[in-house]
C-alpha cells in the first residue's frame, strides 16, 4: 500500500493481521502512477483503516492517525472498519461523531472491498512491545509508522467528541449529587480494567475512595462496570456516588465533568487523556512510557522498582500473582492525587491547520431508516427535516413501512419500501455514505427485550423527539415541526364522510395497545354527549385485532348502530391522513393518529394512559392531553413488567385503571372549551 508523506513515495505492505486483504508488493508498485493522481486531486482518494479487534484505548490511540490522513488527503472518504459486537457495540459508539470518519462500518464488510489505500493495524504493536519492553513506542506512534503517517503537523492527542446534548445530560446528572462545599472537585475513580491483571485490588480501591472522601473538598464517583473483571461490589458508603454500567458515550461526558480521574491502564484512561484531564494512572505489566506520553495532564504510579517491570503481561512473568500491583500503596495514591488535583491544568496544542479538515462530504449520500408505527414515522419527519437544514446538498433517502408520510416531503430526495419492523435490505444499505437506523432508537429493553436501545433513564426522562434528534446527532438542533402535506384532491376523497353544517370530530376507538385505549364503557357515554352536538365519525383498527367477539367491540358496533355514526375503518392509511386534514377535530388514545393529527394541523384531544403527555408531545402545539393523576404512571411508562406489578392487567382487559380514572365528562368538557 503507498502513501507520499513529505514528498517522499514509500511502499507499506499491510503486515496487522486479523482482517484479511493483504497486498503485495509487486501490487503496490503498480500503483504508482495511480497513487500521484490521487495526491494531485484527479481523483478521489479512498481510504480504509481496519482494526478487528476490540480495545477501547487502542481504537483512541489510532485517532491521531486519521486526522493526519483526513490533513494529507482533504478529499479523500475515509472508512473506519471495527468490531461492532466488542462490549455491545462501544467500539461504533465511540467514533460516532470522529470528524474525520466519513463511513463507520464493521470490519467484516471492509473484507474484499476496493480501496485506494487500506491499512490493518490491528496487531502492529504487539511484537514491538513484547520485544522490547523497556523501551517501546507509544501506540500511537505505532499506528501512524504503520501507516507511513507523519504526525507532527497534525499533533498526538486522540481525538474524542462530547455533543452539546452529552455536556448538558451529564451536568443535569451531576446536579443531582450537590457538591458539598463551594470549592469542592470531582474525583472519578474506574474501579476496574476489563482484567484483572491491570486492576487494583478491590479491598485498595475501596480504602483509597473513603480516604479521599474524608476531605470536604472532594466528592468522590466510582465508575463501575460489569464488563470488568471480579465480582458486584457494594457501594454503599457515604460520600460515595457510583455510577454502574452506563454506555460509554455517557461515561465519558461523566468524565469530562471530572476535575481528576484515577484510573487503571484501560480505556476510560485514555478517553480522559483525549479529553485532557488530570490522570493518576495505575500500572502493573505496561510500559506508562509508552501510554500516556501524549496526554499533558497524566501522571503515573508504578512498580518500576521490581525487575520484572514492564512485562507486558508475558505468560510466565509472575503466574498471575501481580506483584506489581500488590506493591502499589494506597498512602502514595492519595497524597499524589491531593497533589496533582492542586496543580496548574496543562493544555497540548495541536497544529491550527487540523481545523481545516472538510469534515462533511456535501454530496454525502444518507439513508434514515424506521419501518415500525404510524405515530413513529411522523415524528420522524421533523429530525428528516433538521437532517437537511444542516446537510443541504445531501441525498436523503428515508426507508419505512409507512411511505405515504413521506411520499410528499420536498425534503426527502427518495422514499423506500419496506416490511414492517425489518431492517433495510443489504443492497439498500450498501448505496449509502451514512445510514441512521432508528428501529427500537427511542425503546429501552424493558420495553422491547434486547432490541432497545437506550437505558431505562432516558426511556423514563427525555421526549421521544429528543430521542429521535439524538439518534441523528442532532442534539443541539432546535426541533421541527413535524409535518404531512395533504392536497385538495386528497381531501376530496374523504369529503363523503363529512358534515357541512356540524363540526366534525373523528374519534380514534383504539390504540395498538388495549391498555392505551380509552375503555369501551366510557366512550358509549362520551360519544353519546357528542353525537347531540356535533358529527361523529369514528376509526380504528380493533375488529382486526381483537375480533368481533370482543366485548369491547360488540359495545363499539353497538354503539355505532345506535347513533348511526360515520365510521372510517377499512381506508388506506394515507386517507386516514387526508380524514384528520379535513375535519375540526381530533379524539384519540396515544396512538398514529394523534402524531398524525399534529403534522396536519388538527386540534387533538389526546388520551393518555401510562405515559406522560411530555414524553410524546412536549413540541406539540395542536395536542391537547388529558391524564390521571394516578400517581404510577410515571413509573410504569407502558414497561409491561412494571404493569404486572403495579395494576395486575390481565390478558383481555382493555383500558388500564389509569385510563378507565379519566371520566368520559372531563374529555367532553375539554371538547367543547377547544372547538366552542
Amino acid at each position: 500500500m503507498l502513501i507520499n508523506v513529505n514528498g517522499i513515495l514509500r511502499a507499506n505492505i499491510i503486515s496487522g493481521g486479523g482482517a484479511g486483504a493483504r497486498i503485495k508488493r509487486t501490487q503496490a508498485i503498480s500503483n504508482v502512477d495511480k497513487l500521484q493522481r490521487i495526491t494531485e486531486g484527479k481523483e478521489p482518494l479512498n481510504i480504509c483503516v481496519i482494526r478487528t479487534l476490540g480495545g477501547i484505548g487502542d481504537v483512541l490511540m489510532s485517532t491521531p492517525l486519521l486526522r493526519a490522513l483526513k490533513h494529507q488527503f482533504p478529499n479523500s472518504e475515509l472508512t473506519y472498519a471495527t468490531d461492532f459486537k466488542y462490549m455491545g457495540g462501544a467500539l461504533k459508539d465511540l467514533l460516532q461523531h470522529n470528524p474525520h470518519i466519513d463511513k463507520l462500518i464493521p470490519y467484516q464488510i471492509a473484507l474484499g472491498q476496493d480501496y485506494d489505500f487500506i491499512t490493518d493495524i490491528t496487531t502492529v504493536a504487539v511484537g514491538v512491545e513484547n520485544n522490547n519492553p523497556r523501551d517501546c513506542s507509544n501506540r500511537i506512534d505505532l499506528f501512524a509508522e504503520h501507516a507511513g503517517v507523519d504526525l507532527r503537523e497534525t499533533g498526538y492527542l486522540p481525538v474524542y467528541i462530547i455533543t452539546n446534548e452529552e455536556v448538558q445530560w451529564a451536568k443535569d446528572k451531576l446536579a443531582q449529587y450537590p457538591l458539598r462545599t463551594s470549592n469542592c472537585r470531582r474525583i472519578g475513580i474506574q474501579v476496574r480494567s476489563s482484567t484483572s491483571s491491570r486492576s487494583l485490588p478491590i479491598e485498595k480501591v475501596r480504602e483509597l475512595a473513603i480516604m479521599l472522601a474524608q476531605h470536604s473538598y472532594i466528592q468522590v464517583f466510582l465508575f463501575d462496570s460489569s464488563h470488568g473483571n471480579g465480582p458486584e461490589e457494594n457501594w454503599n458508603i457515604a460520600g460515595l456516588v457510583p455510577f454502574k454500567d452506563y454506555g460509554i458515550r455517557q461515561v465519558a461526558a461523566l468524565v469530562n465533568e471530572m476535575d481528576l480521574m484515577i484510573c487503571p491502564d484501560s480505556g476510560l484512561l485514555h478517553i480522559a487523556g483525549a479529553l485532557g484531564k488530570k490522570i493518576v494512572s495505575l500500572w502493573a505489566g505496561t510500559n506508562y512510557k509508552a501510554r500516556i506520553n501524549y496526554y499533558p495532564n497524566a501522571i503515573a504510579i508504578a512498580s518500576e522498582h521490581l525487575q520484572c517491570y514492564p512485562c507486558f503481561y508475558a505468560a510466565a512473568a509472575c503466574s498471575k500473582k501481580y506483584t506489581c500491583l500488590d506493591n502499589l500503596v494506597v498512602k502514595e495514591i492519595h497524597d499524589t492525587t491531593i497533589k496533582h488535583l492542586k496543580a496548574d491544568l496543562a493544555v497540548q496544542k495541536i497544529n491550527n491547520v487540523v481545523k481545516s479538515v472538510p469534515t462533511k462530504k456535501t454530496k454525502a449520500r444518507i439513508l434514515v431508516h424506521r419501518s415500525t408505527g404510524l405515530g413513529d414515522t411522523v415524528m420522524m419527519t421533523s429530525p428528516v427535516r433538521a437532517l437537511r437544514k444542516k446537510y443541504p446538498d445531501a441525498f436523503i433517502c428515508v426507508s419505512t413501512y409507512h411511505t405515504e408520510v413521506f411520499d410528499r416531503c420536498d425534503y426527502v430526495d427518495k422514499v423506500e419500501k419496506v416490511d414492517w419492523d425489518r431492517s433495510p435490505r443489504r443492497q439498500l444499505v450498501d448505496q449509502f455514505d451514512k445510514v441512521y437506523d432508528l428501529d427500537h432508537c427511542v425503546e429501552s429493553g424493558l420495553v422491547c427485550g434486547n432490541k432497545g436501545k437506550i437505558n431505562e433513564e432516558d426511556y423514563l426522562m427525555v421526549p421521544r423527539m429528543n430521542l429521535f434528534y439524538r439518534a441523528l446527532n442532532l442534539g443541539n438542533v432546535p426541533i421541527e415541526p413535524t409535518l404531512i402535506k395533504v392536497s385538495l384532491e386528497e381531501k376530496e376523497k374523504v369529503k363523503h364522510l363529512l358534515d357541512e353544517n356540524k363540526k366534525n370530530i373523528l374519534y380514534v376507538a383504539n390504540s395498538s395497545s388495549p391498555l392505551r385505549t380509552y375503555f369501551a364503557e366510557g366512550a358509549t357515554v362520551l360519544i353519546e354527549n357528542l353525537a347531540r352536538q356535533y358529527h361523529v365519525i369514528v376509526s380504528g383498527n380493533f375488529r382486526e385485532i381483537w375480533g368481533e367477539k370482543k366485548h369491547f367491540t360488540q359495545i363499539f358496533n353497538k354503539i355505532i348502530e345506535t347513533y348511526n355514526l360515520k365510521t372510517a375503518f377499512k381506508i388506506e392509511t394515507m386517507d386516514l391522513i387526508s380524514l384528520i386534514a379535513s375535519v375540526d377535530l381530533v379524539i384519540s388514545p396515544d396512538s398514529g393518529p394523534m402524531h398524525v393529527a399534529e403534522a396536519v394541523g388538527t386540534k387533538c384531544v389526546g388520551i393518555f394512559a401510562n405515559i406522560q403527555p411530555y414524553l410524546r408531545c412536549s413540541s406539540y402545539k395542536y395536542i391537547v392531553p388529558i391524564i390521571s393523576n394516578l400517581g404510577c404512571i410515571s413509573e410504569c411508562c407502558d414497561r409491561p413488567s412494571i404493569q404486572s406489578k403495579l395494576c395486575k392487567i390481565k390478558d383481555g382487559i382493555i383500558g388500564a385503571p389509569c385510563v378507565r380514572a379519566i371520566k368520559p365528562e372531563a374529555i367532553f368538557s375539554l371538547i367543547g372549551k377547544n372547538l366552542g
